[in-house]
């Protein structure tokens, strides 16, 4: 413990982490990895426990606000604890997004640890722009003095970095990498559907981010046309905005009737690839960057995706050449064969499974 050379900080993140965790101990030596995961609830906590290498912060988070809220009380002392045993024993440290305000806090009060510190910036939620009002509070400016003083920032989105600097002065390095096989493309074999249905997919989770109801007004238009409208809402639905996936069935329905249709169980990563493969067109309107995996899949697959072009991945896929269209200008055409041809072949290209591994190497073996 004492030459610990990578300690990793996670959330709750099981969907992502999971999966990372089995790539990083296959890919790499899991002896020098070490994870700790906080705010577990005892259900991911039973799902973690075959990893050696994975501690699971107690007491376990609640799935009741009030429980959860009371046991704030014990969490917060017992964290700053944990976190100072570990970071104080940790060459490198890894911090897979920073929401967690105990995290930021003792960050604030333990500065000197900032040199050790890799972020791995999630965007949404991550880089967050404040308003007039939140830019004036003591939580900001200590979120600013935390966010900026990191050595390394970690994404393969330098538009992120760019924002960071902005948003709260960073001065540490740049670090681009995939990080997380999501990320990737996954070749698939397409089973390509013989009809004249347009099968529009809007929004990747059931998070409100996704801004659904905002697209299905725009989409409204065209619902005597022969589309179907889907919408992944198996996962995601956060505590701030509860009943969001009602809101969401409901609304589709009144607008698209039966063609639109709710995805409400949740796949397995093999089955959400076959899905995307017979989608034609996605409609991502998140205000910050998410949904990137789905992104990459699907223009990896030849379909057509819609941004927000005020995003950094707009910026990252207008600056790789890969076509992609904006959400303020909706329409159900598909792609056509050539823009087609070229968004496939750089995806491949770009966001290759080699390109993952060598920039994960350079970013475990970096000084």
């Amino acid at each position: 413990m004492q030459n610990l050379k990578h300690l990793h900080i996670v959330g709750n993140e099981i969907k992502f982490i999971k999966p990372f965790i089995k790539y990083v101990n296959t890919n790499f030596n899991a002896e020098e990895h070490l994870f700790l995961i906080l705010n577990s609830t005892k259900e991911n906590a039973a799902e973690m426990a075959g990893f050696k290498n994975v501690k699971i912060a107690k007491p376990y988070d609640s799935n009741n606000n009030a429980i959860r809220k009371l046991m704030l009380i014990f969490k917060i002392p017992f964290s700053m604890f944990l976190l100072f045993w570990y970071f104080s024993r940790a060459r490198k440290i890894h911090l897979h997004g920073l929401f967690d305000k105990k995290v930021i806090t003792f960050l604030y009060m333990f500065k000197y640890f900032s040199k050790k510190i890799y972020w791995q910036m999630w965007g949404g939620g991550d880089l967050d722009i404040p308003t007039e009002a939140q830019s004036r509070t003591l939580w900001y400016k200590i979120t600013k003095k935390v966010k900026g003083s990191f050595y390394g920032y970690v994404s393969y989105l330098p538009g992120d970095y760019k924002l960071a600097k902005e948003l709260y002065g960073s001065k540490g390095e740049f670090f681009e990498a995939l990080m997380y096989e999501s990320n990737t493309f996954n070749e698939v074999e397409l089973n390509e559907v013989d009809d004249d249905i347009v099968r529009i997919q809007v929004g990747n989770s059931a998070d409100s981010a996704n801004n659904h109801l905002e697209i299905f007004n725009s989409l409204e238009k065209f619902k005597d046309e022969n589309i179907e409208i889907y919408c992944i809402l198996s996962y995601g639905e956060k505590p701030w905005s509860p009943g969001w996936t009602k809101k969401v069935i409901e609304r589709g329905k009144e607008i698209f009737g039966t063609k639109f249709i709710p995805v409400i169980d949740f796949m397995i990563f093999e089955e959400y690839l076959e899905f995307l493969g017979k989608i034609d067109i996605a409609i991502f309107a998140h205000k910050r960057q998410q949904a990137m995996g789905n992104t990459v899949s699907l223009l990896g697959l030849g379909k057509k995706v819609y941004l927000r072009s005020d995003i950094t991945s707009w910026e990252l896929f207008k600056d790789m050449d890969v076509k992609v269209f904006d959400v303020s200008d909706l329409n159900i055409l598909k792609l056509d064969s050539v823009e087609k041809k070229n968004n496939v072949r750089l995806i491949k290209k770009l966001f290759s499974k080699q390109r993952h591994f060598e920039q994960l190497k350079g970013l475990f073996e970096s000084i």
